[in-house]
């Protein structure tokens, strides 16, 4: 079975629109953002990732510590690693943003349940967080 993206995923167009996204949301966030897409994300089931950083969050991180929303290459599933670590008029901004490029955002408390599909991956998927949003 594939677990990194569904038969006929056109990588490209995805990643343009992806892209597009992240500019659209540095403009709507008035900040410069770090963006990881392309060869650097392989073998997983996400296309791309924002790192979110600054004035979007509402506590200090730790030296380990890293917010990130991704792109799944499955639907047009968006999430964000640490709701809790953005400010809510951060959070509602950036889902404003998702809807205008088509996203539909999951929270992470539902990605964080136990993985039920019928695909385990190559070392076995525990979460749905695994299965459509991280490395496989």
């Amino acid at each position: 079975m594939q677990w990194e993206w569904p038969p006929g995923f056109d990588s490209e167009a995805t990643e343009r629109r992806f892209l597009a996204f992240a500019t659209a949301l540095e403009r709507a966030c008035g900040l410069r953002l770090d963006v990881e897409t392309g060869a650097a994300i392989q073998d997983a089931s996400f296309l791309g990732q924002v790192f979110l950083r600054g004035p979007l969050l509402q506590k200090e991180l730790g030296p380990e510590e890293t917010v990130l929303l991704r792109i799944s290459n499955w639907g047009e599933m968006a999430t964000i690693s640490d709701e809790a670590a953005l400010h809510p008029a951060a959070l509602r901004r950036i889902k404003a943003v998702l809807g205008q490029f088509g996203y539909v955002y999951i929270p992470p408390r539902v990605l964080a349940l136990p993985y039920t599909g019928e695909n385990p991956g190559v070392t076995g998927i525990a979460t749905w967080w695994i299965r459509y949003f991280d490395w496989v």
